[in-house]
């Protein structure tokens, strides 16, 4: 089964200290943190949420990347005002930074390490249950005809996947799609 994890890449980079001081000796090897410009971003090329620094969708650089080597990969912005419609903001990256915090962690190696651990420690019942909720957030900003004023309900989840009957796909009512359509 698939568990819903494609991978994950630290924006860092290995350099040689400059000076001596508590990250070693002058020369010595030591990972660095990249500061994420729109260039580094074109190599780095993973989710655009319009943010000032990523890459803007009629950037002349992205078709050509996008298409090289047999991939026709189309980058298109996340709407304005639609944070919760970001399903890696809703569910991955703060499950993810949840279990990181629990590890204390003295560098930027350390943290990475443990970014990854916590990576490797999610577990895909909580990746379904992310999208679950991405599709009733979807529903209820439907029913307020697209705005960000709804209440997302309670689904219990948990109670669901113990029970075996949570769902990959929720099922709408046409008078909550319908009227969208417009």
């Amino acid at each position: 089964m698939w568990n819903g994890k494609i991978g994950m890449w630290p924006f860092v980079s290995e350099v040689p200290v400059q000076r001596t001081n508590k990250n070693g000796h002058r020369g010595t090897i030591a990972t660095s943190p990249i500061i994420v410009t729109k260039p580094v971003y074109r190599v780095f090329l993973v989710n655009n949420d319009n943010a000032r620094p990523h890459i803007q969708v009629d950037d002349l650089a992205v078709p050509t990347a996008a298409t090289t080597g047999g991939w026709r990969i189309q980058l298109v912005a996340q709407p304005a005002m639609s944070p919760d419609f970001n399903v890696l903001n809703l569910g991955l990256f703060n499950s993810i930074q949840a279990l990181q915090h629990r590890q204390v962690v003295t560098c930027i190696d350390d943290l990475v390490a443990a970014v990854h651990a916590a990576f490797d420690e999610l577990d895909f019942c909580t990746l379904d249950k992310t999208f679950v909720t991405l599709q009733k957030v979807m529903e209820e900003s439907l029913k307020v005809g697209g705005d960000i004023t709804y209440k997302l309900p309670r689904l219990h989840k948990d109670r669901l996947a113990k029970q075996g009957l949570l769902t990959s796909q929720l099922a709408y009512d046409s008078d909550v799609y319908v009227p969208s359509k417009r």
